[in-house]
């Protein structure tokens, strides 16, 4: 991932509805209100990001670029997405569009 790949992700996720940032652990998450829906990492990581799915979880859970994340937090749905796989760079524009609708922050 470029960085200007990544700041176009970052744009795109604090554009949804109720969406800001927050610095817990010196790394970038996503929240609404309290609740964490993208954690972000920190600022110089460019290798990917975790997320929680609900419809796409299943789809996006079956592809290389994707793992539960640890701490327990794959249980939950959360997954890690990264961006280098083996040398190739996945583009996060490439993701498919029910991937970026479900990263719609929770209400």
């Amino acid at each position: 991932m470029t960085g200007a790949q990544k700041r176009a992700l970052r744009e795109y996720i604090f554009s949804l509805p109720g969406a800001h940032e927050d610095f817990p652990w010196g790394e970038s998450v996503a929240k609404v209100q309290k609740t964490v829906f993208v954690f972000l990492g920190k600022p110089d990581d460019l290798t990917g990001v975790s997320v929680k799915l609900v419809r796409s979880h299943g789809y996006v859970a079956s592809q290389a670029y994707a793992s539960p994340t640890g701490y327990g937090l794959g249980k939950a749905g959360w997954l890690d997405i990264r961006f280098r796989i083996q040398g190739t760079v996945l583009d996060p524009a490439a993701l498919p569009p029910h991937f970026q609708l479900d990263l719609m922050p929770p209400s």
